[in-house]
């Protein structure tokens, strides 16, 4: 196929309303082709890439929409969009055991687990709930995700030591070696336990990290004498000067109007 290039002539609007158009390429530089034409497309408008650079990939609609859901949970996930496990099956899957897909057979070999995918994703909401976190703010959405991310590793780590054969959260250790060659071994804490404790030492800086950025910001409030709408003392004193306003202006309707002011017509 003809390369494209969106430094050549202008492509046509694909207007709202024209939903019903089927487009055929995609170019990674905000270009489509719909029944051989050249329109704008939104599919990849997320990126910033140099149209003489990257122009001349073009993608068919199902490749395009594959690596447009890449590209976006890369984008907007940062690591933690690969954090979730890449699916091997059942005879590889430490954790086929507790997996619904296996039980019924259904497992999505080849692709990221589901389970983990919505598990992120669905913790990484709820953080940004619980802190506000503003979408642009890039410094607290790669601290919930790491958050998202931290939950990910616990929940692995739960899910090792929930099997049997770790029941006593205690795990065989290689210390040496004998005089035979034959390894000597010793018991010690189960290293999905250590897991355990290394991730909620670190989510517990995130979490300081986070509420100490909203400390601050009310401190600051505070100095500047700002309230919160919420804030009983704010909403009096804004309340006070309303009425306020309205008696001065009550009063100043009442004045008498001054006979020197008044055009009086003449009687006929």
């Amino acid at each position: 196929m003809e390369e494209i290039k969106v430094s050549e002539e202008e492509p046509k609007e694909d207007k709202l309303g024209k939903a019903h158009i089927t487009k055929d390429f995609f170019s990674l530089c905000g270009i489509a082709i719909a029944d051989g034409e050249r329109i704008k497309s939104k599919m990849f408008s997320f990126l910033k890439l140099d149209p003489d650079e990257y122009g001349d990939i073009v993608l068919d609609s199902d490749d395009a929409l594959t690596v447009h859901r890449r590209l976006i949970g890369v984008k907007w996930g940062g690591a933690a969009a690969k954090v979730p496990l890449m699916c091997g099956g059942e005879e590889v899957c430490p954790f086929a055991d507790e997996c619904p897909f296996v039980e019924v057979g259904k497992v999505p070999v080849g692709r990221k687990c589901p389970i983990e995918k919505e598990l992120i994703a669905y913790w990484t909401s709820k953080y940004a709930d619980e802190f506000d976190i503003n979408p642009e703010n890039r410094s607290e959405v790669s601290l919930i995700t790491e958050l998202a991310e931290l939950d990910i590793y616990d929940y692995r780590a739960s899910l090792i030591l929930s099997q049997a054969e770790n029941a006593n959260m205690m795990q065989e250790i290689v210390v040496g070696v004998n005089a035979e060659g034959n390894p000597i071994y010793n018991e010690d804490i189960h290293k999905a336990f250590e897991l355990k404790e290394r991730v909620k030492r670190r989510k517990h800086i995130i979490l300081e990290s986070l509420v100490g950025t909203r400390k601050e910001k009310y401190k600051r409030d505070a100095a500047l004498k700002k309230r919160t709408e919420d804030d009983p003392s704010s909403t009096a004193a804004d309340l006070k000067k309303k009425l306020d306003a309205a008696r001065e202006k009550a009063a100043e309707e009442a004045k008498p109007v001054s006979e020197e002011i008044i055009d009086i017509e003449p009687e006929a």
